[in-house]
């Protein structure tokens, strides 16, 4: 029997999603699937965590503020049957599903983390020559 607790990561940084990976590998089995917008994590841990420890956990390895809001607000109510809650896929704008794509552990340590291109905006401009009369 395995204790599983998700963490909703809404942002694409792939270095967000290395940290969240090494620091839950310590609890147990994390499976990653990328979705639209970030990356969902589901950990399955070995013993057995009680259930306010398992917030502070979620909050430490990077869940969405809003999602842990909206659950400390439903659980104030009474409200427990969405606690914890990672739905596989949604329905966009554009009227197409959106489903999360699983990501094996071997690839995720593999993608090239540091070869991101650096915008062009981002890249100081070289400084202009002085032209300057040499005295001979």
């Amino acid at each position: 029997m395995f204790n599983v607790f998700t963490i909703d990561n809404d942002t694409k940084s792939q270095l967000r999603l290395l940290k969240t990976f090494i620091n839950a590998s310590k609890y147990g089995e994390d499976k990653v699937c990328e979705t639209a917008h970030g990356f969902h994590h589901r950990i399955y841990c070995r013993d057995v965590i009680p259930k306010e420890t398992e917030r502070i956990l979620r909050i430490m390895l990077g869940d969405d503020c809003r999602r842990m809001a909206f659950e400390e607000l439903e659980r104030r109510h009474g409200i427990t049957e969405w606690e914890n809650t990672l739905f596989e896929g949604k329905l966009g704008k554009d009227g197409k599903w959106h489903l999360e794509e699983p990501i094996e552990s071997e690839n995720l340590l593999a993608l090239p983390f540091f070869s991101r291109v650096v915008p062009k905006k981002l890249v100081p401009a070289p400084r202009k020559q002085w032209n300057r009369k040499r005295w001979s």
